[in-house]
């Protein structure tokens, strides 16, 4: 048997907060969400409701079902590494040089940068 095994990775190591660039031109996406039950806001807070009247209390509440998941693994760079032009620029490079199994180019794009927020905020 004469396969070559090559080992791709869209992770950039380091000790960083992660951030992530992912290509959201694509039909498909790296992460997928299915919205299964559009979420409906609900309030009993008429004065007429039972609780409202013999307790005073006020309810309100959100009921809704959805459920997300990996798509395309293909489509998103992470990186711990520090947010640097060098490392920002290898990161670019790394995703659009990815080729399908046939060799032809997948055309990535990254469109976005993901940073988490500040800590302590």
């Amino acid at each position: 048997m004469n396969e070559k095994t090559v080992s791709v990775s869209n992770m950039q190591e380091g000790t960083g907060a992660i951030r992530y660039l992912p290509d959201c031109n694509q039909p498909l996406k790296a992460l997928i969400y299915q919205s299964r039950l559009p979420f409906q806001f609900t309030t009993l807070d008429n004065e007429r409701d039972a609780k409202v009247f013999f307790k005073d209390e006020y309810i309100y509440g959100e009921r809704g079902r959805s459920d997300a998941g990996f798509g395309l693994w293909q489509l998103a760079f992470a990186s711990k590494a520090p947010l640097n032009k060098e490392n920002y620029e290898a990161a670019r490079k790394a995703m659009m040089s990815l080729k399908s199994d046939s060799g032809k180019s997948l055309g990535i794009t990254l469109t976005h940068l993901v940073v988490p927020t500040r800590s302590g905020r």
